[in-house]
């Protein structure tokens, strides 16, 4: 398609020498794009190609490339899905064997240059060199650690490149790192000044009637290509009747939503960020620690509360990928701070990880008694209670909390009889955090007392 061929040939532009003007390219497009059917030929083109920069007495260099995209998972997927079938039907078909082994996929061609999934964690892409970084969908991306892990591995390679592709996120809080780059590249067009770093995006402009499709059709690079008015139209349709205009506009019009304008957020914005709080030296607290997991599994979290119910302050001590850290990291965290509860939702993904915890207390000679799985009434409880304090000012958190303070943005009711929880079905981005705060909140006593000495800012 034109706009996929512009964008390669502006991202390829060469210096005099021959290498690669451009070492950052930041690409935000629309859904059906065609984002997959760019990215591909450009790491393909990586891995293959004599590339621009490499000096000819010695050969190419043999290119390594490491491509993420939500989750880890979500980047196999799309490798096992999309990315293998479609360059088993290619004529390169004999020049790369796909590696399957779990926790190593990717491509191994036959110069030697290598193609691997990576996670989205503080240590991926770190490794000796990288010549291609690609970064997709990046508005789950919570922060720039990812960026700063594949950075340093690309210093010392000739015509190294890191991309960043993504459709919009749903607004600046909930996509903090890919809105500083739209943010960023926005402001490089408008002054003119000479960059390093490409930018391209295609989306409505801020004044646009984001119901008209024939406006909407002029605007998404790939109609009148792989997707036509009349698809644009039912997808417009299909939103109206779910509710979900918004997820559309910014999926279809590549546009970004504002703060606390989500119609079906249960904290308010502004209450939420006045319970902000200077940071508390833990010396004399109570303290209750509680954990959960993601829907989907992918993510967990701890959180610490302390003080008592009438003035509660908590604070997501930790949000990482994946689930087989939690058990060890709660002993550890039991054994320095001793709490006077360890509690989850043993109804929710976090029951699941109620064994494995208990095994782990076992092993450390902690009290299974100190665990405690919240029944439904009391996890409901739990919610109104955190919903309350904060509205009615009494919660306290410190700030720099940015997976907590997307989960606050996100999280929605879902009514359970008389009461209602947060509810996990309709969440865009983990709210783990919210949820083990929401516990760790609930388990502090009525009345604070002192219960050991720990060194501040432990967190």
């Amino acid at each position: 398609m034109p706009w996929q061929a512009y964008v390669v040939d502006v991202a390829f532009e060469l210096n005099p020498d021959g290498t690669l003007y451009y070492d950052r390219v930041d690409l935000t497009v629309p859904r059906q794009s065609g984002k997959t059917t760019l990215v591909l030929p450009v790491f393909v083109h990586r891995s293959v190609a004599e590339f621009p920069g490499n000096r000819l007495d010695v050969g190419p260099q043999k290119q390594t490339v490491a491509y993420t995209a939500q989750t880890r998972n979500d980047a196999r997927k799309k490798w096992i899905k999309e990315f293998i079938p479609l360059l088993k039907n290619s004529p390169f078909r004999t020049h790369f064997e796909p590696r399957l082994t779990n926790g190593s996929e990717g491509f191994d061609w036959r110069n030697g240059s290598t193609f691997d999934l990576v996670a989205t964690m503080e240590k991926s892409g770190h490794g000796d060199t990288l010549d291609l970084g690609i970064i997709d969908e990046a508005f789950a991306q919570a922060d720039d650690r990812l960026e700063q892990a594949m950075e340093p591995a690309t210093i010392t390679r000739t015509s190294s490149q890191l991309w960043i592709v993504s459709t919009a996120g749903e607004n600046a809080l909930k996509s903090p790192f890919l809105w500083t780059k739209v943010d960023a590249g926005r402001r490089r067009v408008e002054s003119g000044e000479p960059s390093r770093s490409a930018y391209f995006e295609w989306s409505m402009p801020d004044d646009a009637d984001l119901d008209d499709i024939d406006l909407i059709a002029a605007h998404h690079p790939a109609v009148g290509f792989t997707v036509t008015i009349d698809d644009l139209r039912a997808l417009h349709r299909k939103a109206v009747d779910e509710g979900n205009v918004a997820g559309f506009r910014r999926a279809y019009c590549n546009v970004w939503g504002t703060v606390g304008e989500q119609a079906d957020a249960k904290l308010p914005a502004d209450k939420w960020a006045a319970t902000l709080s200077p940071p508390v030296e833990p010396t004399e607290a109570t303290m209750t620690l509680a954990f959960d997991v993601s829907k989907d599994g992918e993510h967990a979290s701890i959180a610490f509360g302390m003080g008592d119910i009438s003035s509660p302050y908590v604070v997501n001590i930790e949000h990482r990928e994946h689930v087989g850290w939690l058990p060890g990291r709660l002993v550890e965290l039991i054994e320095r701070w001793k709490p006077i509860a360890v509690g989850c939702n043993g109804a929710g993904p976090a029951g699941a990880q109620v064994g494995p915890v208990l095994s782990a207390f076992r092993d450390a000679g902690i009290d299974a008694n100190l665990l405690r799985q919240l029944s439904a009434p009391e996890y409901k409880q739990a919610c109104g209670g955190f919903y309350t304090d904060v509205v009615e000012g009494r919660l306290k958190r410190p700030d720099g909390q940015g997976p907590l303070d997307r989960a606050a943005a996100d999280a929605a009711e879902r009514p359970l009889g008389d009461a209602w929880a947060w509810d996990l079905r309709s969440a865009t981005v983990p709210i783990s955090p919210l949820v083990a705060c929401t516990i760790a909140r609930a388990l502090l006593p009525i009345e604070a007392k002192v219960v050991v000495d720990v060194a501040a800012n432990v967190w």
